[in-house]
């Protein structure tokens, strides 16, 4: 039921519930997708607050990512003049997918979309199924398990726990001194926030430092 208290003030107990299949689409950007079993409850006076679950069955997010300052295309696309409250828990098995210049992978994940008098916070995790990175000219296959973490806050910044791996011609010194040319191994660690991440370089990588696969990354030769 919904009840007029004024003009301009409602009371909301409702519940919304919708078992097929919606898609959406966002105009102004490339982003759809398709979301399936959604159970919603609206309670409160104006603004309300609406609580429940959505199944994301599928979604392409082929934006490039922003830069810093700019403002994100899905902050974007969520932003308006609907001011109602949200405490949303989304449900990603796979078949998210994000396209654009930096990374092309698959993604699944629990996250909580939030919002509170119009600031939204976003809490939970996406976990790289599948997929590869691009650095300069390399392609980095990312290795699965790697996160995404959403930790709250206004600003749609994730903390980034990502390891891949790609391979560099090279020369490598053998026991006895002589040198093979093969291929190397070459496994970067990506941590930091998706505004400003940090690169390093795995344990198991053939090389040692950031200082010595830095020319690597450009020229595209390397020795160990």
């Amino acid at each position: 039921k919904i009840i007029i208290k004024t003009i301009d003030n409602f009371y909301y107990n409702l519940v919304v519930s919708i078992p097929d299949k919606i898609k959406f689409t966002y105009e102004l950007a490339d982003i759809s997708g398709e979301a399936e079993r959604i159970h919603l409850t609206v309670v409160g006076d104006t603004p309300p607050l609406v609580e429940g679950d959505v199944n994301l069955v599928r979604m392409r997010y082929l934006e490039n990512f922003a830069e810093i300052g700019e403002g994100s295309p899905i902050m974007m696309a969520l932003a308006g003049e609907n001011t109602w409250n949200l405490d949303i828990d989304v449900h990603i098995v796979s078949n998210y997918w994000i396209k654009n210049i930096d990374i092309d992978a698959e993604f699944a994940g629990d996250i909580k979309v939030q919002r509170t008098n119009g600031i939204y916070s976003f809490i939970g995790d996406l976990e790289i199924l599948r997929g590869k990175g691009y650095l300069f000219d390399k392609t980095i296959r990312l290795e699965p398990q790697s996160t995404v973490t959403f930790e709250g806050g206004d600003e749609f910044n994730p903390t980034l726990d990502i390891t891949g791996y790609t391979r560099i011609p090279g020369v490598k010194e053998q026991i006895d001194g002589s040198e093979t040319s093969e291929l190397l191994t070459l496994g970067l660690y990506i941590s930091g926030t998706l505004e400003e991440p940090v690169i390093d370089i795995t344990d198991d990588s053939d090389f040692g430092s950031m200082e010595e696969i830095l020319p690597l990354l450009v020229a595209n030769y390397g020795s160990t």
